[in-house]
């Protein structure tokens, strides 16, 4: 098969309409991935502020170890609803003791940033996590009941103020176990 060369008034590829849509779809295809390469730059951008508001800043005072001298807060029989602890950075302080029937509550510490809260509860051979002013603190004083104790014994570090409200209280519960003892 033999094919004769264009003429003068024909093209070899295209009419001129045609070039024009295909110069068109060859630029879009041609713009569209530098498009979608740009979002993840912009996204990186985006997402560092992000992260870097919830990076771990370091504790300089931080020390994990108790202080030579603790004094004990005993809260065992204390009726109240809620108690406040101002917080030391430099080693564990206190010896903490919630009142007895508190079987929950809610901890609130300020969230100044750089306010931090860390606890240690007795006879645990480590401490807790840091818990950043943005971070909640959780249930974390509350597996700290040694056996046979009807409260939860801790010491804390920190800094700023940490503010641990009773939500529940089991008084009727608690005089049935002392009264079988």
């Amino acid at each position: 098969m033999t094919t004769t060369p264009p003429g003068p008034n024909q093209t070899m590829f295209l009419d001129p309409p045609e070039q024009k849509k295909t110069k068109g779809t060859w630029l879009l295809l041609l713009l569209i991935p530098i498009v979608f390469s740009l979002f993840p730059l912009l996204g990186k951008v985006h997402g560092n502020e992000h992260k870097q508001q919830l990076t771990r800043p370091a504790h300089p005072n931080y020390v994990k170890g108790f202080c030579t001298t603790r004094k004990l807060f005993d809260f065992r029989d204390a009726d109240t609803s809620s108690i406040t602890i101002h917080l030391q950075e430099g080693c564990y302080h206190g010896e903490y003791r919630l009142p007895e029937g508190w079987d929950n509550a809610f901890i609130q510490k300020t969230t100044v940033p750089g306010d931090y809260a860390t606890v240690w509860c007795n006879g645990s051979p480590e401490p807790g996590a840091i818990r950043e002013s943005f971070e909640d603190m959780g249930t974390t004083m509350f597996p700290c009941r040694d056996r046979g104790e009807t409260t939860q014994h801790f010491a804390i570090e920190g800094k700023g103020d940490l503010t641990i409200t009773r939500t529940v209280k089991h008084a009727p519960l608690l005089s049935f176990f002392r009264s079988s003892e």
